[in-house]
């Protein structure tokens, strides 16, 4: 389904801030349409980088939520450190961390910064005093340090949310090294505002950070700031308002990417702080980063699991308003045949007998995927079957559920939407497209072909829009098939759409109703190369006697 129309009320513009990568400009995405994260030019979030695929990732916005979709990316995209299975989409939340290699963002919903605390900018001053612990350290802890790591490495496994593991490792710390105070802190590129996720003690809030400090262990590595040698050379001119005597940063990964900073520090005057404690902090930041890296992998799951339960119960929900897949009503009989981009279908269809030998048939879109549009396509089905078994004509059905959907749409669920009305002893029928254009009829013993009609606005924008009927002549004999743009739109492994072409084709070669169907859908699995179809398609086929 193009999006093109597609407005999205009531979301918050969503922030992608640079933790780490190579310089880009501000990135601010609003919930007005889908945009497509990748190497291309063409893309709405354009990543240059040969690591990157050309169309590489989708962020929406549905029913108020920011969505993530991978579109089969070659080296992934990942969230919070997990890696998003091709083609699944994923919820996300403000302070998530996105990365798709060599870039790592944080989201952040709104457009307003958030307060944060300002780092001393003790960079130019004091980059000679921070300096890398060496992994060989790691080797020489001491005995009584071993204990806490041991007892520390039993309670993050165990810890149930990110407070709880953020408390047992700010505690081990302060425990094992001396320090007086400890915070796990979260930062941009630019290293000039920290958010604090967790303090101790809870009055270390708001005592500052070092800039230099966390731009060094922006490296991967741990890295220590200390005063050896006294206040020589502007070192208490770098360190004026924090008074820092010795300090450690360690960086915590998720994957390759730093999620955030183990940081201690003493200040002047405060007790001494014990050896080899960059080593310590550095088994609790690698310790904290495995823990944490389970719960955000736990809570992805957790997410992912609720959401496809939901488009699972949706999907079951619809089959009960579907029609039978084959069909007759007098003179006028069906095939149809839907398959779900992802369990849960946006598409309608409907037979309905009408007064007087008529019979109404329509096919719809509506715009997005899941749930959402699962409830609209149930609505406007609804809707249209109880007006037309009334005797309903085409202009006064589709305009009817027009003013009904276009007052409601807050969430820019417009439809597209073909339907006709069959009289099979006039031998005609009256149709309305409005913004869907995939159909042809094919007259007894001729080649399909698609006649003039009037285009006309999709369904649910414009509430006094007036949409005028087509009449065409549709003889004893003839067949008329129409399918959803997810047959049209559905890309192979190169990119190419499967198009009108291959379809009209398909309809050409075939001889009756279920083949009609059956055929072009076969066509459309082997053209995509995987089942798993990148929109909703469904495809009908009607019959004249």
């Amino acid at each position: 389904m193009s999006e093109t129309i597609h407005t999205q009320f009531n979301v918050l513009p969503l922030s992608l801030d640079l933790v780490a990568g190579p310089e880009l400009p501000p990135m601010v995405l609003a919930g007005d349409k889908a945009h497509t994260v990748g190497r291309s030019s063409t893309c709405e979030v354009q990543l240059p980088d040969k690591a990157v695929s050309r169309s590489h990732a989708q962020i929406r916005a549905r029913a108020g939520l920011w969505q993530i979709l991978d579109l089969g990316s070659k080296h992934g995209t990942y969230l919070n450190g997990v890696r998003l299975e091709a083609n699944e989409v994923s919820p996300l939340r403000h302070g998530d961390l996105l990365s798709i290699d060599p870039w790592t963002f944080r989201l952040r919903l709104g457009n307003a910064r958030g307060g944060g605390t300002e780092t001393a900018n003790d960079v130019t001053v004091v980059t000679q005093r921070v300096s890398a612990m060496p992994v060989a350290d790691l080797a020489t802890l001491a005995q009584q340090r071993l204990a806490l790591l041991i007892d520390a490495s039993v309670t993050t496994q165990s810890a149930q949310t990110e407070e709880e593991l953020a408390g047992v490792v700010l505690n081990a710390a302060l425990s094992g090294t001396g320090f007086a105070r400890a915070a796990i802190v979260r930062t941009d590129a630019t290293f000039e505002r920290v958010e604090v996720r967790a303090v101790a003690p809870e009055s270390a809030r708001d005592t500052g950070f070092s800039r230099s400090l966390l731009r060094g262990a922006s490296s991967g590595e741990i890295v220590t700031l200390s005063q050896e040698g006294g206040h020589d050379d502007g070192l208490a001119l770098s360190i004026v308002s924090l008074n820092i005597q010795s300090a450690v940063c360690a960086p915590i990964h998720l994957g390759t990417a730093i999620e955030a900073y183990l940081y201690l520090d003493a200040r002047e005057g405060e007790r001494g702080v014990h050896a080899q404690s960059g080593a310590f902090c550095k088994a609790l930041s690698r310790m904290y980063g495995t823990a944490l890296g389970n719960l955000k992998r736990l809570e992805v799951e957790r997410l992912r699991g609720q959401l496809r339960a939901e488009l699972e119960a949706a999907g079951v929900a619809q089959s009960y308003i579907l029609p039978s897949a084959d069909g007759a009503i007098g003179r006028v009989s069906y095939a149809f045949k839907s398959r779900p981009g992802r369990f849960a279908s946006g598409d309608l269809f409907d037979a309905v007998e009408m007064p007087e030998g008529r019979v109404g048939v329509f096919l719809g879109d509506v715009a997005g995927k899941g749930a959402a549009a699962a409830i609209v396509m149930a609505v406007a089905q609804t809707h249209l079957r109880g007006l037309l078994s009334q005797g309903a004509s085409a202009q006064d059905a589709v305009e009817s559920l027009n003013r009904y959907i276009a007052p409601r749409n807050r969430e820019g669920q417009f439809i597209t939407l073909w339907l006709g009305v069959f009289d099979p002893g006039a031998g005609t029928c009256d149709c309305i497209d409005a913004g869907h254009g995939y159909w042809g009829i094919r007259p007894q013993g001729a080649a399909p072909h698609q006649p003039e009609y009037e285009q006309h606005l999709v369904v649910g924008v414009d509430p006094d829009y007036v949409y005028a009927p087509t009449r065409l002549t549709f003889a004893p004999g003839s067949r008329l098939m129409v399918c959803s743009d997810g047959v049209i739109e559905q890309c192979g492994p190169t990119g190419e759409m499967f198009g009108r072409e291959r379809a009209m084709a398909s309809f050409g070669a075939t001889t009756s109703l279920r083949q009609d169907v059956d055929t072009l859908v076969e066509q459309v699995l082997a053209f995509a190369g995987t089942d798993a179809l990148s929109d909703d398609v469904t495809v009908a086929s009607i019959h004249c006697s």
